[in-house]
Formats: C-alpha cells, structure tokens, sequence
C-alpha cells in the first residue's frame, strides 16, 4: 500500500553508497536494518582462519541486517554505486506493531529468504563448479538493473573473487567454468565484469 510505504520512508534515512562502502562490520552493534534501494551488498562473514565466506548478495528491494542478538554477525559492503535506506531497529519495531500487516509482509519475505537460502546451501554443497556458475548467472539475469534483455548483456559488479568465496571453490575454478560456458556458446566474455548471454542455452544448463 502507498501509504505504508510512505509511512516506512518516513522512519528511514537514504544513504548514497559507493563500492567499497562499508554499511556495518562483523561484531558491530545492531542499531539498524537496511534496504535496497539501487546497487548491490555484499554479506560475507570473517572465519577464524582469515578466509571469508560470501554468504549472499542483496539486490534492490532486499532487507538484511537483522541482528536478534544485538550484534551484527557478518559483514556489508556495497559492491556498486547506489542508495540503500537504513532504519533504527526501534524505529521500525514500533511501525511494525502499529501496522499489523506490514509485519505479515516481513514475515513472509523473511521466510521466502530462508527457503532460498537452503536451496543455494544444497546448490553449492552438492554440484559442480559449472552448475553453480550457471544458477548465479540466472539469478543476476533476474535482476533488470543489471541484465540488458535487448543487449543480452550482464552487468556482474562482484568480481571473480567474490563469486568464488560464495560458491566455496578457487577463482581459478569460476574461470574455468566461465572458459567452458563461453566455449558452449551459452555466454561470451567481453571483459571481466560485461557478459553477453544467450538465456535461452543457460537455462538449458541449469538443470536443477
């Protein structure tokens, strides 16, 4: 409804990202929640024997930083230019329970993100190297802001790195399965962040 919407802005502050903005830190404080407005974040968490782990990347109209224990447990930085809304946790817990069906949209969104969640856990537990390129590739080609469909031409802000430390595997792993897609004629590499792609053959990969 507009006038929830409205009335959510109201409670929230707009913040113009850049990449590499660092939103909050592994161990910080949870004083917020944020939003997508525009952009990419990257949610990765610090392990105890300095790798890291990318656990998701949130696009428009994502909510993320739910901090139940009153701590942040992992990391967000914005990977592209854009506006994220933040909003006081206090702030928005009062508008929540003056307007019981916004808590109802919350809930549902929330567990939606945990379905999804447990099927990225077995898509990258359980496949290959080129099946999990394939499925994050689809799931960028979802995203208009970043997928041309007259162009067929993927914009990917997250680099090689950061797409392997999400999956689990090296870069050189995603380079390869990259390498095998272009040969197969599903994509075509123009440079390290621009990929032409034919859908129609990388849905004919998935296959999950």
């Amino acid at each position: 409804m507009p006038s929830d919407h409205a009335a959510l802005m109201a409670i929230g502050e707009a913040v113009t990202v850049r990449p590499g903005s660092k939103l909050f830190r592994q161990g910080d404080t949870g004083t917020h929640i944020y939003m997508v407005e525009s952009g990419v974040v990257r949610i990765s968490h610090d392990l105890p024997d300095g790798k890291r782990q990318v656990l998701a990347f949130r696009w428009a109209h994502d909510v993320f930083g739910m901090a139940p224990d009153g701590w942040y447990f992992n990391n967000a930085d914005a990977l592209d230019k854009g506006r994220i809304v933040r909003f006081h946790t206090e702030k928005l817990q009062g508008l929540l329970l003056a307007r019981p069906h916004m808590q109802h949209r919350f809930l549902l969104k929330a567990t939606a993100e945990i379905s999804l969640q447990q099927h990225r856990i077995i898509l990258m537990s359980k496949y290959d190297v080129v099946t999990k390129v394939v499925a994050f590739l689809l799931e960028c080609c979802r995203k208009d802001q970043y997928f041309d469909s007259v162009t067929r031409i993927l914009t990917l802000p997250m680099s090689r790195p950061d797409i392997a430390d999400y999956m689990g595997v090296a870069t050189e792993s995603v380079s390869r399965a990259l390498g095998v897609l272009e040969r197969r004629k599903v994509i075509h590499r123009h440079d390290m962040h621009h990929l032409a792609i034919d859908l129609s053959r990388l849905r004919e990969c998935a296959r999950l």
